[in-house]
């Protein structure tokens, strides 16, 4: 049997499978945010720890875990907190929705000190939640924080020192961190030098999939016995996608969620792109990204302003008995993804026409970022997951612009984390 758990950004989730990845028990627990001015989001460690607890414990109850082959960890990225040489943290998680660095990051951006910065780490930008950026925040903010002993420890690492006494972290989670540097396969020694950072601040790292440690008797404490290999398994969107088999079939995953994303797992390193994310993927492989902060959110903005669209069949159902562009109606998106507004507007569209110009601004935005992912050449395979995937007008006119038939998916990242779990238990047992 395999335990996952997914440490996602609104909740904890834990499952348990089986040796044909058959899930057997499954469990969750929602998160409680601290929201405080100045774009403060943050996490209590001890909050932390028991929605761990929680989620294992309804995902397990009723299951021998004598039988527990390894335990798989995905997680969202940029999550991070500050801990002692002993792993007690000093202040709370600071969560990837946090933007209190925002105008440290533009400052160091501003420098031209990191022009080159995409070529080395996952996203081809400085971000405001990236840890780099968060951490140059602390070090003029709070210097004496991160002194000597102290250790910067993204989410998934500081559970996986909780089980086992050793801080660890895959090199996915690391390259989206802004510290790590692919390249070299090392922490960055520029980005550490920009955040007071010595480099035994950061975890040790391991490769995406593969076993980061063991349990101990300190697992006890979440409920888990000692013993266990625990394998990192990388982000939440590499899960999915290894889930789904993005890697074995050479083709692009589209999710429509909250936001949109494509995803593709190519057979070489992707070039450097400033509009795509690239890093690690489990088996010495590549992955590439490209996310559109619009998709389900815009939607939902939509529904709290659209007469008779307050739901999601409301919405698709007016959209959908709707005429494409009728009177030459579009609907344009600001830059940042705000100051949205309706071009050529009158008072004979209906809110019908004005929610299906917002799905056909989505589709062909998500267009443009499968032609930028694919560099022109489209995979014949493209794999279809998320709640959008279940509007039947979304899916048709995303399967005509792209010319290419649609195939649902799973792609959950517990299924992906134990998929990649049971390839690396698999090999040690072949290699022993």
């Amino acid at each position: 049997m395999i335990l996952a758990m997914d440490l996602g950004s609104t909740a904890f989730k834990a499952a348990v499978f089986d040796r044909n990845l058959q899930r057997v028990g499954s469990g969750a627990c929602a998160l409680r945010y601290d929201y405080r001015p100045g774009g403060v989001v943050e996490l209590n460690p001890a909050h932390v720890l028991d929605a761990v607890r929680t989620a294992v414990k309804a995902a397990t109850t009723g299951i021998d875990l004598t039988g527990l082959a390894a335990i798989a960890i995905t997680s969202q990225a940029q999550t991070f907190t500050v801990t002692d040489a002993e792993f007690r943290p000093l202040i709370p998680f600071i969560s990837w929705l946090d933007t209190r660095a925002a105008g440290t990051c533009k400052t160091v951006a501003a420098t031209g000190a990191w022009a080159d910065f995409g070529r080395h780490v996952s996203f081809p930008e400085l971000l405001p939640a990236m840890q780099l950026c968060q951490l140059v925040h602390l070090q003029a903010t709070q210097p004496e924080l991160l002194r000597d002993g102290r250790r910067a420890l993204p989410l998934p690492c500081y559970l996986v020192a909780m089980l086992s006494g050793d801080a660890v972290c895959d090199t996915n989670l690391a390259a989206m961190s802004g510290l790590y540097f692919m390249q070299l396969n090392e922490w960055w020694p520029d980005a550490l030098a920009a955040c007071g950072l010595a480099k035994n601040a950061l975890p040790a790292l391991v490769d995406a999939g593969a076993v980061a440690g063991h349990t101990t008797e300190r697992a006890v404490a979440v409920g888990l016995p000692a013993g266990i290999p625990i394998v990192l398994t990388g982000n939440d969107q590499t899960a999915g996608a290894y889930g789904a088999g993005v890697h074995e079939r050479d083709a692009v995953l589209i999710a429509l969620g909250t936001c949109q994303v494509a995803y593709r797992a190519p057979a070489e390193p992707p070039a450097p792109d400033r509009t795509v994310a690239v890093g690690p993927y489990p088996g010495d492989a590549w992955y590439a990204m490209a996310a559109d902060v619009c998709g389900g959110s815009l939607i939902n903005w939509g529904q709290g302003i659209l007469a008779g669209c307050e739901t999601d069949d409301k919405f698709f159902a007016a959209a959908a008995a709707a005429p494409s562009g009728w009177n030459n109606l579009r609907f344009e998106i600001g830059a940042d993804g705000n100051c949205n507004a309706w071009r050529h507007l009158t008072t004979g569209h209906t809110p019908g026409d004005m929610a299906r110009s917002i799905v056909e601004t989505l589709v062909r935005r998500m267009a443009g970022l499968v032609d930028t992912l694919c560099a022109g050449s489209k995979p014949d395979t493209f794999l279809l997951a998320g709640g959008g995937s279940q509007s039947t007008l979304w899916t048709t006119l995303l399967a005509e612009a792209l010319s290419r038939p649609l195939i649902p998916t799973s792609a959950d990242p517990l299924t992906g984390a134990a998929r990649i779990s049971r390839f690396q238990i698999n090999q040690q047992g072949d290699q022993t």
